[in-house]
Protein backbone atom coordinates (compact mmCIF):
# COMPACT_ATOMS: atom_id res chain seq x y z
CA UNK A 1 0.00 0.00 0.00
CA UNK A 2 2.81 2.20 0.28
CA UNK A 3 4.04 2.14 -3.17
CA UNK A 4 1.63 4.83 -4.33
CA UNK A 5 2.70 7.14 -1.63
CA UNK A 6 6.79 6.53 -2.32
CA UNK A 7 6.26 6.64 -6.13
CA UNK A 8 4.10 10.05 -5.46
CA UNK A 9 7.07 11.21 -3.08
CA UNK A 10 10.07 10.21 -5.54
CA UNK A 11 7.86 12.01 -8.34
CA UNK A 12 7.34 14.90 -6.45
CA UNK A 13 10.96 14.98 -5.44
CA UNK A 14 11.83 14.78 -9.07
CA UNK A 15 9.65 17.65 -9.94
CA UNK A 16 11.26 19.52 -7.11
CA UNK A 17 14.94 19.15 -8.03
CA UNK A 18 14.34 19.74 -11.81
CA UNK A 19 12.12 22.94 -11.28
CA UNK A 20 15.29 24.63 -9.40
CA UNK A 21 17.53 24.27 -12.25
CA UNK A 22 17.94 26.93 -14.57
CA UNK A 23 15.39 26.48 -17.53
CA UNK A 24 17.38 25.10 -20.53
CA UNK A 25 16.86 27.49 -23.39
CA UNK A 26 15.02 25.72 -26.59
CA UNK A 27 17.04 25.07 -29.08
CA UNK A 28 17.78 27.76 -31.96
CA UNK A 29 19.17 27.93 -35.50
CA UNK A 30 22.37 29.42 -35.94
CA UNK A 31 22.24 32.66 -38.14
CA UNK A 32 23.49 31.82 -41.35
CA UNK A 33 26.63 33.83 -41.78
CA UNK A 34 26.09 36.04 -44.83
CA UNK A 35 28.59 36.01 -47.50
CA UNK A 36 31.17 38.19 -48.00
CA UNK A 37 32.25 38.89 -51.86
CA UNK A 38 35.68 39.52 -51.99
CA UNK A 39 36.04 42.27 -54.50
CA UNK A 40 37.13 40.58 -58.13
CA UNK A 41 39.43 41.60 -59.91
CA UNK A 42 38.99 43.14 -63.32
CA UNK A 43 39.31 40.74 -66.46
CA UNK A 44 42.72 41.10 -67.95
CA UNK A 45 41.77 43.05 -71.70
CA UNK A 46 41.42 40.07 -73.90
CA UNK A 47 44.22 41.06 -76.86
CA UNK A 48 42.68 42.32 -80.26
CA UNK A 49 44.03 41.77 -83.26
CA UNK A 50 47.01 44.09 -84.42
CA UNK A 51 48.47 42.40 -88.13
CA UNK A 52 47.22 39.58 -89.74
CA UNK A 53 48.27 38.63 -93.38
CA UNK A 54 50.01 37.35 -95.63
CA UNK A 55 52.27 39.00 -98.03
CA UNK A 56 55.30 39.87 -100.40
CA UNK A 57 57.98 42.24 -99.14
CA UNK A 58 58.63 43.56 -102.70
CA UNK A 59 62.22 44.89 -101.65
CA UNK A 60 63.55 41.11 -101.58
CA UNK A 61 60.45 39.12 -102.63
CA UNK A 62 60.18 37.49 -98.98
CA UNK A 63 56.55 36.10 -98.04
CA UNK A 64 55.73 37.49 -94.72
CA UNK A 65 53.40 35.36 -92.25
CA UNK A 66 51.78 37.84 -89.00
CA UNK A 67 49.83 37.35 -86.52
CA UNK A 68 50.02 39.71 -83.95
CA UNK A 69 47.88 40.72 -81.31
CA UNK A 70 48.17 42.67 -78.04
CA UNK A 71 46.93 44.96 -75.66
CA UNK A 72 48.38 48.30 -74.96
CA UNK A 73 52.09 48.00 -75.88
CA UNK A 74 52.38 43.90 -75.29
CA UNK A 75 52.34 41.40 -78.12
CA UNK A 76 51.75 37.80 -79.20
CA UNK A 77 51.85 36.44 -81.87
CA UNK A 78 54.60 35.19 -84.58
CA UNK A 79 55.97 36.70 -87.15
CA UNK A 80 57.86 34.29 -90.40
CA UNK A 81 59.63 35.74 -92.98
CA UNK A 82 61.08 33.69 -95.68
CA UNK A 83 61.86 33.00 -99.54
CA UNK A 84 63.77 30.46 -101.28
CA UNK A 85 67.34 31.18 -99.82
CA UNK A 86 66.62 32.23 -95.95
CA UNK A 87 64.40 32.81 -93.97
CA UNK A 88 63.68 33.84 -90.17
CA UNK A 89 61.31 33.77 -87.08
CA UNK A 90 60.37 36.42 -84.66
CA UNK A 91 58.65 35.78 -81.53
CA UNK A 92 56.24 39.34 -81.62
CA UNK A 93 56.14 40.75 -78.26
CA UNK A 94 56.15 44.60 -78.67
CA UNK A 95 54.49 47.51 -80.63
CA UNK A 96 53.90 51.31 -80.50
CA UNK A 97 52.75 53.38 -83.01
CA UNK A 98 54.61 56.48 -84.33
CA UNK A 99 54.16 60.20 -84.19
CA UNK A 100 53.12 60.30 -87.99
CA UNK A 101 51.22 56.75 -87.48
CA UNK A 102 53.60 54.07 -88.23
CA UNK A 103 52.53 50.85 -86.39
CA UNK A 104 55.87 49.07 -85.21
CA UNK A 105 55.60 45.34 -84.21
CA UNK A 106 58.63 44.09 -82.51
CA UNK A 107 59.99 41.19 -80.74
CA UNK A 108 63.23 38.52 -80.71
CA UNK A 109 64.55 36.11 -83.53
CA UNK A 110 64.02 32.71 -82.51
CA UNK A 111 65.35 30.89 -85.59
CA UNK A 112 67.01 32.16 -89.04
CA UNK A 113 69.50 32.00 -91.67
CA UNK A 114 69.25 35.15 -92.41
CA UNK A 115 72.69 35.87 -90.49
CA UNK A 116 73.66 38.62 -91.72
CA UNK A 117 70.64 40.81 -90.76
CA UNK A 118 68.21 39.13 -88.23
CA UNK A 119 70.96 36.42 -86.22
CA UNK A 120 68.88 34.42 -83.71
CA UNK A 121 68.53 36.10 -80.49
CA UNK A 122 68.41 39.92 -81.86
CA UNK A 123 65.74 41.90 -82.41
CA UNK A 124 63.70 42.77 -85.01
CA UNK A 125 60.80 44.83 -86.23
CA UNK A 126 58.67 45.23 -89.15
CA UNK A 127 56.98 49.01 -89.38
CA UNK A 128 53.33 49.39 -91.20
CA UNK A 129 52.42 52.44 -93.10
CA UNK A 130 48.58 52.22 -93.60
CA UNK A 131 46.95 52.76 -96.85
CA UNK A 132 46.09 51.02 -100.28
CA UNK A 133 48.38 49.47 -100.31
CA UNK A 134 49.95 49.14 -97.30
CA UNK A 135 53.31 49.89 -96.48
CA UNK A 136 56.48 48.19 -94.86
CA UNK A 137 59.65 48.09 -93.87
CA UNK A 138 62.04 45.91 -91.50
CA UNK A 139 64.46 47.06 -89.14
CA UNK A 140 67.21 44.93 -87.92
CA UNK A 141 69.21 45.46 -84.59
CA UNK A 142 71.76 43.40 -86.53
CA UNK A 143 75.10 43.56 -84.30
CA UNK A 144 74.18 46.68 -82.60
CA UNK A 145 74.21 45.48 -79.08
CA UNK A 146 71.13 44.54 -77.59
CA UNK A 147 68.39 46.75 -76.44
CA UNK A 148 67.02 46.25 -73.07
CA UNK A 149 63.74 45.44 -73.78
CA UNK A 150 61.66 45.05 -76.84
CA UNK A 151 59.77 48.53 -76.32
CA UNK A 152 63.31 49.76 -75.94
CA UNK A 153 64.78 48.85 -79.14
CA UNK A 154 61.42 49.72 -81.08
CA UNK A 155 61.91 53.25 -79.24
CA UNK A 156 64.98 53.45 -81.56
CA UNK A 157 63.15 52.78 -84.67
CA UNK A 158 63.85 56.14 -86.62
CA UNK A 159 61.61 55.34 -89.81
CA UNK A 160 59.08 57.96 -91.08
CA UNK A 161 56.24 57.62 -92.83
CA UNK A 162 57.85 59.51 -95.81
CA UNK A 163 61.06 57.26 -95.51
CA UNK A 164 61.52 56.56 -99.28
CA UNK A 165 62.52 52.76 -98.35
CA UNK A 166 59.19 52.13 -97.10
CA UNK A 167 57.56 49.33 -99.91
CA UNK A 168 53.92 48.81 -100.67
CA UNK A 169 53.32 45.27 -99.79
CA UNK A 170 52.05 42.62 -102.30
CA UNK A 171 49.23 40.56 -100.41
CA UNK A 172 47.02 41.51 -97.73
CA UNK A 173 47.07 41.96 -94.01
CA UNK A 174 44.95 43.49 -91.60
CA UNK A 175 46.02 46.15 -89.68
CA UNK A 176 43.88 47.05 -86.17
CA UNK A 177 42.32 50.63 -86.85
Amino acid sequence: MNRPILAASVALSILVGCSSAAPTPAPTAAPTPTPTLAPTASPAPLPTPLARGTFIFPWDQRTVEIDAAGTGSGVVGTMTVSNAATSFTVDLQCTRTTEDGLVVIGGDVTASTLTDYAPEGTRTAIIFQRGSPVQAIFWFQETDPRAASCLAFIEEVSVRADDSEMQAIRGSVELAP
